[in-house]
């Protein structure tokens, strides 16, 4: 039964069907019916637990409590919804806070605990140590995994001087080629949505649309965008394509309130107009941009067609683990408004709520 469970379990129905030629009603009969079975085997009469079995005493449930421990931050003894959530970023789930209130409702179903208390010890064990039936991200762990969890949880919070205690407005950086910025893809869409929150936003014509050189576009951020360095630190940057990898560079050598990345990358892809930017002659400073930002966010869609997937999960494993991360299918190099994901991030980050319009 274990067997069956751990060589179907690592894949979604569609991922079964995509490697093993099923189709996904078979691929998700088959992974329904290993998991029945794996769960009456635990719970079967008589079964004397082994040494080596999820939950028994030793240093993985040391681990466990632990990663537990870390995520509990209220200390109640049980996982909310959004400090479960902390967990299935790590855990690298995509969905927008939609689709995890509802992932939230279906992990409290399979452990048996109320959606309203909270995740137990015993139900998060089950999860890290036997997965979950959840086809949006994968929850079983590995030793490793839960000690890298364990890190990420135990990393300090911000200098209160690199964050405001409360963020006040947002910084729209454009793609190179820009030359109307508010007319342009989703950016003055998004400046209107804030702005009819009441949130202020910097949002003008770039200095050098079409190369984007550094060397202008970051104290044009600083000096223009955010009005000074003082205020910087209350400003999350939302970076878009060449705007993302300004937005990695001005988090080096500023604090900022926190920038969101939007199809971002790590190389100019042999691109001499990317190259002659000045973004990538030198190596990525990773811990000073954690060390920076008080927050980071990354949205990458699967087919970007200037930007492959593993260029731009380059960015995540750089910032990993206080990264979160958000992947997506057929957005392209994300031109298009609405873009109703980003207003999600940046409503949780500001504290406010935007109506949609």
């Amino acid at each position: 039964a274990a067997g069956v469970f751990a060589t179907l379990w690592d894949q979604s129905p569609v991922g079964l069907a995509h490697a093993g030629g099923l189709d996904e009603s078979t691929a998700a009969t088959l992974q329904a019916t290993a998991w029945e079975t794996w769960q009456a085997w635990r719970a079967a009469p008589g079964r004397e637990p082994k040494a080596d079995d999820p939950g028994c005493a030793g240093p993985r449930a040391d681990l466990v409590a632990a990663a537990f421990a870390g995520l509990d931050a209220d200390g109640n003894g049980r996982l909310d919804c959004s400090e479960c959530r902390r967990f299935a970023a790590f855990m690298c789930f995509a969905g927008d806070s939609d689709a995890w209130s509802k992932e939230f409702l279906e992990l409290c179903r399979e452990v048996e605990a109320a959606a309203s208390a909270g995740i137990p010890l015993d139900g998060f064990r089950r999860l890290v140590d036997c997965g979950t039936q959840s086809l949006l991200f994968c929850s079983d762990c590995a030793d490793d995994d839960l000690r890298e969890l364990i890190v990420s949880l135990q990393r300090p919070a911000p200098e209160p001087s690199a964050v405001a205690a409360r963020l006040k407005r947002i910084v729209i950086v454009p793609g190179n080629g820009c030359t109307n910025v508010r007319r342009s893809n989703w950016y003055g869409w998004l400046a209107g949505q804030l702005e009819a929150a009441g949130v202020e936003v910097g949002i003008r014509n770039m200095p050098d649309p079409m190369t984007a050189r550094e060397s202008l576009w970051l104290p044009f951020i600083v000096r223009e965008l955010a009005g000074g360095e003082k205020r910087l630190r209350e400003t999350i940057v939302v970076g878009h394509s060449s705007g993302a990898t300004a937005a990695m560079r001005l988090a080096e050598t500023h604090r900022v309130g926190g920038i969101v990345l939007v199809a971002a990358y790590t190389s100019d892809l042999g691109d001499l107009n990317e190259r002659a930017s000045g973004y990538f002659s030198r190596p990525w400073q990773w811990e000073k941009q954690k060390e920076n930002a008080g927050f980071i966010v990354q949205f990458a869609s699967t087919d970007d067609p200037f930007l492959p997937l593993e260029e731009q999960r380059k960015v995540r494993e750089g910032l990993a683990p206080v990264i979160e991360y958000l992947e997506f299918d057929k957005r392209s190099h994300f031109f298009s408004a609405p873009f109703w994901e980003l207003v999600e991030v940046l409503e949780r980050e500001l504290g406010v709520a935007i109506k949609k319009k």
